[in-house]
């Protein structure tokens, strides 16, 4: 009886699988093209390879102007960051309008008040609001330069009390030798590190995350597509395949076990498909550079634990909403929100550390996790235990909830 009620669920979902093949190819085509819509203008845009800051006060002096040109025209910085003079009430309007990401305001007689020992902060102003990535980029060039202002001054100033007491004759000569030494390691400063990219996440381009961002979606949105699968739930019936000798959790086990099939069935079919047209086309992501179709299809092997994890999830919320709308709205509200705050539409860490770390911790946030660290070879046996602890987790909601809509007592 339990092998048949199986074969039947399989059954039926397979007579009704050509619709919800026809919405899930519709579903992965948007998502495909909004990713690469979204990757091809990241990698493109030259407007977003470089940063403006904007220069607001007395910086017609001579030793300010000659600092200028050599950033503009020898350091390193010139590469990702442009520098523009403007007046206050512009530098304003023009940070509002977002064509900067901040202004430093240079106070008056700066170098002169430096040359007497008496520090004059500049002041470096920014939007006050969520982070992108230009104030955070700016954010870390202010602290840098900063700590390297303070120190600089306090050797400078601490070599020329001593010249003043013990070596008044070379002075100047001190002072030029020190200054030449700064600027020196300033500006050659780029020989003295290694430079490694670390990706956006985990190791991973901007691609190889967004790739485990958009499969993430997809494995979500497959909950909203399969609604026909779940919308012809009806207590009566449960109630007389328990009469029958299917117990609840035996209904969910075979209910889900072919939901879980055909799940993965789908998805290994679509990886297939992008493997052969990997074949063909060259995509500007250095994860699927020189892969084939049968690595396209192990990496689903492997991430079948995410897959038994959010597919369990979804099952257990239709379970959880008898009401099929409300359920398929929940899906859609669950995929939405915990993708957006998980960082499959927009990296992270641009959140704050504590709804990152919530996130990370919840079943979306822990599956874009896994595949990040399954497509980047740095997957950890506890993301196994955790995945799977979920997959528990829902599959014993799931169970309890079937047993309360037959019985009517929640055990």
């Amino acid at each position: 009886m339990k092998k048949q009620y199986f074969q039947l669920q399989l059954k039926r979902i397979f007579k009704i699988f050509p619709a919800v093949l026809l919405i899930t190819v519709i579903t992965f085509g948007c998502l495909g093209l909004a990713g690469g819509m979204m990757l091809q203008s990241t990698l493109n845009d030259e407007s977003q390879q470089k940063f403006t800051i904007g220069l607001v006060g007395n910086i017609e002096d001579s030793f300010m102007d000659i600092g200028l040109q050599a950033l503009q025209n020898m350091d390193s910085s010139r590469f990702y960051v442009e520098l523009k003079p403007y007046s206050e009430e512009d530098a304003i309007r023009a940070l509002e309008t977002r064509e900067i990401i901040g202004y430093l305001h240079v106070p008056k007689n700066y170098i002169q008040n430096l040359y007497q020992g008496i520090n004059t902060p500049a002041k470096y102003v920014t939007l006050n609001g969520p982070e992108n990535l230009g104030s955070m980029f700016s954010e870390e060039i202010v602290k840098i330069v900063s700590r390297l202002v303070v120190e600089s001054q306090n050797g400078m100033y601490s070599m020329q009390d001593f010249s003043l007491q013990y070596d008044r004759d070379e002075y100047n000569k001190n002072t030029e030798h020190l200054m030449m030494i700064y600027m020196n390691h300033i500006l050659g400063r780029t020989e003295s590190y290694q430079l490694n990219n670390l990706g956006i996440a985990d190791s991973l381009s901007l691609g190889g995350y967004y790739l485990c961002g958009i499969i993430t979606l997809f494995l979500l949105l497959w909950g909203i597509s399969c609604n026909r699968i779940f919308s012809s739930q009806n207590s009566d019936y449960n109630k007389l395949l328990k009469i029958s000798g299917i117990s609840p959790t035996t209904q969910v086990v075979c209910e889900y076990g072919s939901y879980a099939i055909v799940s993965t069935l789908m998805t290994l079919l679509f990886s297939a498909i992008l493997g052969i047209v990997l074949q063909f086309v060259k995509i500007p992501i250095p994860e699927l550079s020189n892969i084939s179709v049968f690595d396209c299809m192990f990496f689903v092997i492997r991430m079948i634990p995410v897959i038994l994890m959010i597919t369990m999830m979804q099952y257990a919320l239709y379970e959880l909403i008898p009401n099929f709308i409300g359920a398929v709205l929940t899906q859609f509200l669950v995929c939405m929100l915990m993708g957006y705050l998980s960082g499959c539409f927009y990296p992270n860490y641009f959140f704050p550390d504590t709804l990152r770390s919530v996130m990370e911790a919840l079943p979306v946030g822990l599956g874009f996790s896994y595949l990040r660290n399954l497509m980047s070879n740095e997957l950890l046996f506890t993301d196994f235990i955790w995945v799977m602890a979920y997959t528990g987790g829902f599959f014993f909601l799931a169970s309890k909830m079937r047993d309360y809509r037959i019985t009517g007592d929640l055990k």
